[in-house]
């Protein structure tokens, strides 16, 4: 018994014509915003917004970090604590400057002041003080915090808009 020649292609993967993604949040320069219960706003899909803005608050603490290489100290703009919350991640992020000390390859934290004897004076950190929490894709932020966010993000994302809606759910 003979199998009719195939070409090695299985049934139904012609080749099909590429479609467009459908859109997303992360494709647009739109996000949804929903009041939470204590002052605080839920971004949906906010987390791809704060991936978008951390790289400019990040790069100029890189070139600082590297004129304060020889005295040991490494400062970070922003610091984030991973938690588990009923099988869900939770994470905590906060901004500010915060001051390590090199032991070897380790980072002991060393507060949140410059030590005295770094000459230098740190860059400014455009969103210090803020503090989110980041709970799948959505972010967590006081209407004071969302401002100064807000401040950074419209200077580095054309045409950004924020939509308020009464409730979370995720389609329009």
């Amino acid at each position: 018994m003979t199998r009719p020649a195939t070409s090695g292609a299985r049934k139904g993967s012609e080749k099909e014509e590429p479609r467009e993604p459908p859109p997303t949040l992360e494709n647009k320069n739109i996000f949804y915003v929903v009041n939470e219960p204590g002052g605080y706003v839920r971004i949906l899909g906010g987390a791809v917004l704060l991936g978008r803005i951390e790289g400019v608050i990040k790069e100029p603490f890189y070139h600082y970090n590297s004129l304060i290489s020889n005295y040991g100290y490494y400062v970070k703009p922003v610091h984030k604590v991973y938690k588990r919350r009923s099988g869900a991640k939770i994470v905590y992020v906060y901004y500010g400057r915060y001051w390590f000390r090199r032991m070897g390859s380790r980072l002991i934290y060393a507060g949140s002041e410059k030590p005295f004897w770094i000459p230098y004076e740190p860059p400014e950190n455009p969103v210090d003080g803020v503090t989110l929490i980041m709970e799948g894709t959505d972010l967590l932020v006081n209407k004071e915090g969302l401002s100064k966010l807000l401040s950074v993000a419209k200077s580095v994302i054309p045409g950004l808009s924020l939509l308020y809606r009464q409730d979370s759910r995720r389609e329009p």
